[in-house]
């Protein structure tokens, strides 16, 4: 094989190796910035739920809706935001 030939493989490989480690970043990059903003939305989500479940003058108090699986069930939506914005964040913590 010729010296040019081999040189030409080399550059091949390297330019082979640059886009996978492009296209791994990329991935990377993109997952986190999904599990990012899914954390941060649903602990908002969660917050305006605190928020409206511990006002002392909250619509559902007002109406009468304060029946015990009224609450049961509150408790079951707070529960959820809670525990898909852990999921979220620690799927961002495995991907840093």
């Amino acid at each position: 094989m010729g010296e040019g030939k081999i040189r030409s493989m080399r550059t091949q490989h390297l330019l082979e190796k640059v886009g996978i480690f492009v296209f791994l970043s990329i991935l990377i990059t993109g997952s986190l910035l999904i599990f990012t903003f899914g954390a941060i939305s649903f602990t908002a989500l969660f917050l305006l739920w605190a928020r409206q479940h511990w006002k002392s003058d909250s619509p559902a108090m007002q109406y009468g809706c304060g029946r015990s699986s009224s609450k049961d069930l509150d408790y079951l939506n707070g529960g959820m935001l809670f525990l898909c914005a852990l999921w979220f964040y620690l799927n961002a913590a495995v991907d840093l």
